[in-house]
Formats: structure tokens, C-alpha cells, sequence
């Protein structure tokens, strides 16, 4: 059984600034328990559940928050987590090890299987957790990991697939070709103002839908353009997606997270647009 926190609820725990507590007695005595917030992304992924019903991939895990939404749905669900940063690999090893349904993976996903690929990452503290296959200005430290095609899980039937991986999506998505072909799974992708074209013009071919779910518009390039006064964000209790033209403004840099539907499973988002 699953139960949505209403949004006024968390609302008012924030108001109380008591949020930040309640978060932890909930990770430390409720979690996987089926309470899920009732934020657009959990919506999403609970409606993405239901329609499909089988494996999750996570492809650049992180520490886990997507894994864990997901086996708060279902505490059964299979899933396989890839995530290529050593570190991160190793602490999701030991954070599922007791969950026989969850498979981690220390590799990158790509367009080529490699036995030892280049990766970009950074140790200063803006940009420590973030690493990727393109290098940027801001990921210069070099590492190796050895990199496969999604396709390689085909035989798993993957019906819900999770991309945040820092510039290198379309990769990914040239990689899943065989995937995309005969799974048809629920795809959500990070992608940045230097993705997003890339992105749709490529599931669009595949018959697939794209809407933005989570916006985030940069209203100046700073070291560090995460700072709150620079950012313009969507009300992610406002349970609504939209097309990425919709939405655009000119000049400004963003992030926006995505839902990529196959035409067939459009029912999803019937009442959220």
C-alpha cells in the first residue's frame, strides 16, 4: 500500500522548520514503508510503476534517492543500479546489500562497450559530485571505468530507466537502441540546454512524447550557478508537466529533468498537462 504525503502537510513542516527533522526520523524509521511525498516527480514515477510493473535501471545512481523512491512503491521491485564513480559504487554496494531483488554495477553506460574509458570529475566542492564521460572545464580530473551499451540488460526487459549522467545522455540513448526498439521503456533524463534538442530529436523518431517535469532556468553563469537567488524553478507540488518549447527562455542556461513516454503509455500524464 502506498500513501501520498499531501503537499500542505510538508508545507507546514517547513513553516514549523521542523522539515529537515521529520526527513530524518522518516529515513530512519519509515523508509520503504510506502509513504511517498506528493511531489510531480513521485507522481510520476508511482503512474510509471503501475503502467509497466517490471525492472528499473538507474543509470548514474549517486547515492540512491531514485532506488529508494522506487522500493517505496515496491520493496520487491527488481532493479539494477549503475553508477561508474568507485566510491558511490561501493557505498551502494554495502547501502542494498541485504536486497536480493537489486543488482549494482561499477560501469559507465555508453554507445560502445569499452574495458576502460576516460572519466571526467572534480574534487572542488561545487562540482564534487559531479562526474561524467565528456569532459567539461569544470570535470577535469581524469579517471578510467570501463563502459557497456544499455543494451546489454535487452534480455532483462527494462521497463523504467532513470539517465543522470552529466552531459553523456545521448550516449546513453545510442546506446539502447535495441531497448528503445523492443521494451519501449519510461525514460527520465537530466538534460541541460546543451541536450535537450538532442534528446528529442531522437526519442520523437522513436514515437516517444517528451515533457519537461522539473525546471530549473540559471539567471546568470556564476561559479557556482546553484546559488538559490539565481535560480527559477517550477512549484514541484504543482502537479504539472510541460513541453519543453512552452517553457524556454531565451539566453538563459538550464536543467530540466524529463518524462519520455512512449505514445502507447500517454495516459500518464492525461491530467498533468
Amino acid at each position: 500500500m502506498t500513501i501520498q504525503v499531501p503537499a500542505i502537510l510538508i508545507i507546514l513542516l517547513k513553516k514549523l522548520k521542523i522539515y529537515e527533522f521529520s526527513k530524518k526520523v522518516y529515513r530512519r524509521y519509515f523508509l520503504y514503508s510506502g509513504i511517498i511525498k506528493n511531489d510531480i516527480e513521485s507522481v510520476l514515477f508511482y503512474r510509471s510503476y503501475n503502467e509497466k510493473k517490471g525492472l528499473f535501471i538507474d543509470v548514474g545512481c549517486f547515492k540512491g534517492s531514485k532506488i529508494d523512491q522506487f522500493l517505496n512503491i515496491n520493496k520487491n521491485l527488481e532493479i539494477i543500479g549503475i553508477e561508474p564513480f568507485k566510491n558511490y559504487f561501493e557505498k551502494l554496494s554495502s547501502k542494498y546489500k541485504n536486497f536480493s531483488n537489486i543488482k549494482i554495477f561499477n560501469y559507465a553506460i555508453s554507445d560502445k562497450n569499452n574495458l576502460k574509458s576516460k572519466f571526467f570529475y572534480n574534487k572542488k566542492k561545487v562540482d564534487k559530485e559531479a562526474f561524467s564521460l565528456l569532459k567539461t572545464p569544470k570535470l577535469n580530473k581524469i579517471a578510467y571505468v570501463k563502459t557497456i551499451m544499455l543494451d546489454k540488460f535487452i534480455n532483462r526487459k527494462p521497463k523504467i530507466v532513470k539517465i543522470d549522467t552529466e552531459g553523456a545522455e545521448l550516449k546513453v540513448i545510442n546506446g539502447s537502441k535495441k531497448i528503445i526498439e523492443s521494451c519501449r521503456p519510461i525514460f527520465f533524463i537530466e538534460v541541460t540546454h546543451l541536450t535537450l534538442k538532442k534528446i528529442e530529436r531522437k526519442l520523437k523518431k522513436k514515437n516517444y512524447m517528451i515533457f519537461v517535469y522539473e525546471y530549473t532556468f540559471f539567471k546568470r553563469n556564476l561559479t557556482n550557478n546553484w546559488v538559490k537567488s539565481n535560480l527559477i524553478q517550477n512549484n514541484i507540488y504543482d502537479l504539472k508537466v510541460f513541453r519543453s518549447e512552452e517553457i524556454l527562455m531565451k539566453g538563459r542556461k538550464f536543467m530540466f529533468n524529463l518524462i519520455c513516454l512512449p505514445k502507447e503509455n500517454k495516459k500518464i500524464i492525461k491530467d498533468l498537462n
